[in-house]
Formats: C-alpha cells, sequence, structure tokens
C-alpha cells in the first residue's frame, strides 16, 4: 500500500516540476483537468459500472455517506459557533469539512491501491457524496451564509444545471443502459486505453496546481479543517461501516473515498455562494499537499 501511495507522490511531483520549468503553463494544467474530467473520467467510469456485479449492499454506501455528513457536519456547524467563528468561517467549515475530492482524486487513488474491483464501490460513494451536496449541503452552507451581515445575498447555482453537467454522472446513466448489450472489442479497447491514463493526468495536475502561499492568520484555521476532513470524517464513515454491517471490502473503498482531501470544485461553489474563494483554494491545495500523509495513516485500516 505504502508503494502505491509513494508512485502517486511522484507523479505529483513531476506535475510540480513540470509546472516550475514551464513544460505546463496555466492554461495546460487547465486543459489537463478537462481532459480528464470530461473525457478520462467518463471512460473510467462506464467500463467499470458496466462490468460491476450488483448486490443490495450498494444501497448501504448512501447511507453511510449521507449519516456521516449530517453527523460530522452538525457537529462542525455547533463547534464553529461555539468557537465564534463568523458566518462566512462557520459556512467555510461546513462545506470544507465533509465534503471531499471523491471524483477528480478518488476514482483513479481508489483503482490505484484497492484495485479495479473496488472502484465500483468508490464511484458509488462519490455519486451518493455528489448528490447529497447539492440536494442538501450546498443549500445549507448557503442558508447559514445568507444575511450574515443583514443582507440578503443571491446563490448563483442551478442544481439541475449542475447535474446535467456531470460527464461521470452521464456515464453512469450510460453503462447502466448499455450494460446488456454488446459492443465492439475496438469499443472496449479504445475506453480502457483512455480509462487507463485517469491516474497519470489526474496526478500532474494536481502537482501543477501546489501553492502554499497561506498567512499565519490562516493556519489554525485550516489545520482545523483537515483534522475535521481528513481524520475525523474517515473515522465516522468508519463507525458507521461497522454499525450497518458493511463488507470489508466495501468499507475499504470507504475509507480511500473518506480520507480525500478537499473537493478542488468547492472553491467554485462557494465562490457562487459568496464565500471567500481566496481561502477555499488554499484550503484544498493544503489538503491536497498534505493527503498522502492521511491516506498513509488510512492505510493502516485497510
Amino acid at each position: 500500500m505504502i508503494d502505491k501511495i509513494v508512485t502517486l507522490l511522484v507523479l505529483i511531483a513531476l506535475g510540480f516540476f513540470c509546472k516550475k520549468i514551464k513544460l505546463i503553463s496555466d492554461e495546460g494544467s487547465l486543459i489537463l483537468k478537462s481532459i480528464v474530467f470530461n473525457i478520462t473520467l467518463p471512460a473510467l467510469v462506464f467500463m467499470s459500472i458496466r462490468g460491476a456485479s450488483w448486490t443490495p449492499e450498494y444501497l448501504k454506501i448512501p447511507l453511510v455517506v449521507w449519516l456521516s455528513v449530517i453527523f460530522l457536519g452538525i457537529i462542525i456547524y455547533f463547534f464553529s459557533r461555539l468557537l465564534r467563528f463568523n458566518k462566512e468561517l462557520t459556512a467555510i467549515l461546513v462545506l470544507t469539512g465533509v465534503m471531499g475530492n471523491t471524483t477528480f482524486l478518488g476514482y483513479p487513488i481508489v483503482k490505484t491501491l484497492l484495485g479495479a474491483e473496488s472502484l465500483p464501490y468508490g464511484i458509488v460513494y462519490d455519486q451518493s457524496s455528489f448528490l447529497f451536496l447539492f440536494l442538501l449541503w450546498l443549500p445549507f452552507t448557503a442558508y447559514i451564509f445568507l444575511n450574515s451581515d443583514g443582507v440578503s445575498k443571491k446563490v448563483n447555482y442551478s442544481v439541475l444545471d449542475t447535474l446535467i453537467k456531470n460527464p461521470p454522472l452521464i456515464a453512469i446513466i450510460v453503462a447502466i443502459i448499455l450494460r446488456n448489450i454488446f459492443l465492439p472489442a475496438f469499443v472496449i479497447d479504445s475506453l480502457n486505453i483512455i480509462a487507463q491514463s485517469t491516474t497519470l493526468l489526474v496526478m500532474l495536475f494536481v502537482g501543477t496546481m501546489l501553492n502554499l502561499d497561506i498567512k499565519k492568520e490562516e493556519i489554525m484555521f485550516v489545520g482545523l479543517i483537515l483534522l475535521f476532513k481528513q481524520l475525523c470524517f474517515p473515522a465516522v464513515n468508519y463507525l458507521f461501516s461497522i454499525f450497518l454491517g458493511v463488507s470489508n471490502q466495501i468499507t475499504q473503498a470507504i475509507l480511500v473515498q473518506a480520507s480525500m482531501p478537499v473537493m478542488i470544485v468547492s472553491i467554485i461553489y462557494g465562490g457562487q455562494i459568496g464565500l471567500n474563494a481566496s481561502l477555499i483554494s488554499k484550503i484544498v491545495t493544503i489538503s491536497t499537499v498534505l493527503s498522502p500523509i492521511f491516506l498513509v495513516i488510512i492505510s493502516y485500516f485497510i
């Protein structure tokens, strides 16, 4: 397990090096992200879902996700009120403390660490988290921040529009529809080749976005988020998995996904609500940089 994590670190370092010597520009980094999210991730999802053997135990995964988010999210909210954070910091803590990068980083890492047979569990975890985010958690975060200064703020996001523009979700639907339909060998081979490039491209992209420019007064707040997101959240997921009698193989996938760093798109969604996008960007970057350390810790429970 540790050697696989080191391999991922080497790829991240390669991306960082390429960015430093300008082999990959800012525009090139965005192109990498677009290729992964719109092409290679959907191919990976399609092939994984198409070949998965579905059992009733898959239904336990959304329960683990939703119960964990609600349980820890409520604790985070009251903890932030206890520390007398303002409503903006409270909203940022609630959003980033439980929502991880389970698509962009989660898929390739689950596949690398646990094998292709565990990827469908990681996909179900991710999409359960995604739906919960847009149907409940993002509105809840916006509610916390609304009227924080006595002035009503407009939330600029559309749940339906976001769902429609989610390529991995579309890939899941297409894979289910075509599950028992014959596809030519050249189609399957092409999708496999595309899917196999996901890990490399994701890690290169992560390397290009590394930036540790953080103010001294922000360190404690960011550290608090790391404590909740990458230690407490996996622990809560683990406890609910045991409580619900989830199998060991699925629990492993749940643990890996739960330990993912803060989701990159929280920068966008937080900004749409009106939160400090610069601070969220730093949180995402630092949690991503330090995520291998937390993965090593989690690996002892897998």
